[in-house]
């Protein structure tokens, strides 16, 4: 299954997440991701002074990625932090708690080509978080 886009207008409604970076237990190849790439109110729109996000590069990098989803709902939030990206890692294998099992990572301000690409590099193995990610990495509780 290669990488696709859906484009939904609607608004997750979950701020609450919490996000942390663990181990993760299945191979990588068995993981169900999804880049949850913003696309609301003030992500990616010049007009507002912010940049654009680059979603060709994400399917180009990503092209191919087995059990990947791309979505682009219509806001994440928060604003302030344009352009933010979420990815969900799902693994059931992963504990008996569902928060052990469905992973989101929040990243903030991915405006530029190598954003995008540490992004990518990142959904491809999760158990890698570049520098430049670790900075722009959101946490909500």
């Amino acid at each position: 299954m290669a990488a696709e886009i859906v484009n939904n207008n609607y608004n997750s409604g979950n701020r609450s997440i919490e996000s942390a970076i663990e181990r993760i237990r299945l191979p990588i190849s068995q993981q169900q991701k999804t880049v949850f790439v913003c696309n609301g109110c003030c992500c990616g729109h010049e007009e507002k002074g912010n940049p654009s996000v680059n979603n060709l590069l994400f399917m180009r990098l990503l092209n191919g990625e087995k059990n990947l989803k791309i979505e682009q709902p219509y806001c994440l939030g928060p604003c302030r932090e344009a352009n933010v990206i979420k990815v969900n890692v799902k693994d059931n294998n992963a504990g008996t708690h569902p928060r052990d099992r469905d992973k989101n990572y929040w990243f903030r301000r991915i405006n530029t080509e190598q954003d995008v690409k540490d992004v990518a590099e990142f959904v491809k193995n999760p158990r890698n978080l570049s520098s430049n990610l670790r900075d722009k990495q959101m946490w909500f509780r």
